[in-house]
Order: C-alpha cells, then structure tokens, then sequence
C-alpha cells in the first residue's frame, strides 16, 4: 500500500545513503544521513557537535574516511 512504501521507502533512502557514505568514504554525505535519521531531533549546530564527537570517537574504525573533509571543523 502506498502510506507503507512511503514509510519503507524513507528508511531505504536513508540507508543507500549511508552504505553511500560509508563506501566513498564522505563525511559530509554520512553527516547528512545522520541529520536525516528521525532520531535526531536536535539543531543542526547541535548535531554537528555530537557527530564531530562521535567520529572522533570512533576515528580508528573509520579508516576509509576522509578526515580532512570540513564537516568536523564546521
């Protein structure tokens, strides 16, 4: 039914975009997927803050990302 594809396709969207991020190894595109996700409620700025956080964090498993990329500095 179309309201379910709807909700289904939201979510595939989502997805495709972080396997996306993930492959190429984009931060921008992986920060944009995380603003997306329904979960994050906060303001943008706000997001930016906890995702730099949480890259750093994480920064050794995310060794095909670029971290020269200007979403961690703002």
């Amino acid at each position: 039914p179309p309201t379910v594809r709807t909700l289904v396709q939201r979510a595939v969207t989502h997805q495709e975009t972080l396997v996306e991020a993930g492959f190429t190894g984009d931060l921008d595109l992986a920060f944009q997927a995380f603003c997306n996700d329904p979960l994050v409620t906060i303001a943008r700025e706000e997001a930016r803050e906890l995702f730099a956080r949480l890259v750093e964090t994480e920064r050794k498993y995310l060794e095909a990302y670029d971290f020269d990329a200007d979403i961690l500095t703002g």
